[in-house]
């Protein structure tokens, strides 16, 4: 019960979040999620309380246990453990919690400082993972790459010298793998490119074609496979069941990633999903499906709110793009992109230093977060996956169901 001489505070992972006439509470240790109205009595005590100088907590003032909205309000966060009350038996004694403020180091303005001052090195260390477009397959699609990792149908191949010479030069303790995607079985420099690879000690994913692999079935048995070596096994049509004893007679760990545009393709797919192990499934949009992303794709209120998100995750994606922060994709025609629907930073010939500083400073994928309209004006804006490639394929800001533009 809320009584006079009483402080209420917000716990220190509690977000409190203010959206026109609507607030969300977000408590991140228990997922405690609390939506709501936003009236004139109920604005004046989230206002103190975002009052950095106040520490999340604000004196329970006689006007406020007058307020039955503001009363019910307050015993709805205690309620759901979002909040406490505290008596103030020493007026001078006011509870301390610390408002889950994102502080970021590494951001644009530190590696400009950085940069001028001629000690930006450490950057590099910001790469995480590396896709290396090496050549053409038959089976390959020209424009599923702008969505995701898919070998090209037609492209000129990438010398194997390139790929050893970026690597070198990107190598740092965070670099977690590297991706080579074409047909390994028509290259001509893959002898020389797997002996590289083995010289390493990152991780790395052959990503190729359910055709191209079963077709080389057994020169793929033959291979004396590097350590850390992992396929990425990509179709766009539905196997047959061959094709999957194919894939269970290969020693080393597979991943089974299938591409569908369609509902009908995609509730097949689903059903063989759950009798095999290690599967993906990638929606591709072709211009066309529409109505099968706003079924299958689109995020609705109440998935995300079945969200359990840490304080770290939500500072992550106030901060940073989930799905492209970190990585450096380079195409046949040499270029590189920290996100193929974007422009590029520069060629694989290029020193890394300033390819990676342009897009920490001017790039416009890493940091490309959900502070457009309409997401910067939704309750949910921090607790939405990032940005994505199919927003941008699509052409819209938002793939969700709930501010619909």
């Amino acid at each position: 019960m809320i009584m006079n001489n009483t402080w209420f505070s917000l716990y220190s992972d509690t977000f409190l979040w203010l959206k026109g006439s609507r607030g969300f509470v977000y408590r991140a240790e228990n997922n405690a999620q609390f939506v709501f109205p936003v009236s004139d009595e109920i604005k004046t005590i989230c206002e103190q309380l975002l009052v950095l100088e106040n520490l999340y907590t604000v004196e329970v003032t006689e006007a406020y246990t007058h307020s039955e909205a503001i009363r019910i309000w307050i015993d709805k966060l205690v309620e759901l453990q979002a909040g406490y009350l505290t008596l103030d038996t020493v007026r001078e004694k006011r509870p301390v919690s610390i408002q889950p403020i994102l502080k970021v180091r590494d951001n644009v303005e530190y590696y400009n400082y950085l940069h001028q001052n001629e000690t930006g090195g450490e950057a590099v260390q910001n790469l995480q993972e590396l896709t290396f477009y090496f050549n053409n397959s038959r089976f390959g699609n020209n424009e599923y790459y702008r969505q995701s990792i898919f070998p090209f149908k037609n492209c000129q191949p990438l010398d194997v010298t390139k790929i050893v010479a970026f690597i070198n030069n990107c190598k740092n303790a965070f670099l977690t793998n590297i991706n080579l995607v074409g047909d390994l079985f028509s290259y001509p420099q893959r002898k020389e490119m797997l002996e590289c690879m083995a010289s390493y000690s990152y991780p790395y994913t052959l990503c190729f074609t359910i055709q191209d692999l079963v077709a080389h079935i057994d020169e793929v048995k033959s291979i004396a496979w590097p350590e850390y070596t992992s396929f990425n096994v990509l179709t766009d049509v539905i196997p047959d069941d061959a094709w999957f004893r194919v894939i269970q007679e290969i020693e080393i760990p597979v991943i089974l990633t299938y591409f569908v545009s369609s509902e009908a393709m995609f509730d097949k797919v689903a059903d063989m999903a759950e009798k095999q192990d290690n599967t993906r499934i990638v929606p591709i949009f072709n211009g066309t499906n529409y109505s099968f992303f706003e079924s299958y794709v689109f995020i609705t209120p109440q998935e995300i709110e079945e969200t359990a998100l840490s304080k770290k995750d939500i500072f992550m994606r106030q901060a940073v793009n989930m799905h492209d922060f970190g990585k450096l994709t380079i195409l046949p025609d040499k270029k590189v992109y920290a996100n193929v629907n974007f422009s590029p930073l520069g060629t694989v010939d290029d020193y890394i230093y300033p390819v990676v500083y342009k897009e920490l400073s001017s790039g416009e994928s890493w940091f490309r977060i959900r502070d457009q309209e309409p997401c910067r004006d939704c309750i949910y804006q921090w607790l939405c996956p990032s940005p994505s490639n199919y927003e941008t394929v699509i052409g819209k800001a938002n793939l969700c169901h709930i501010n619909r533009l």
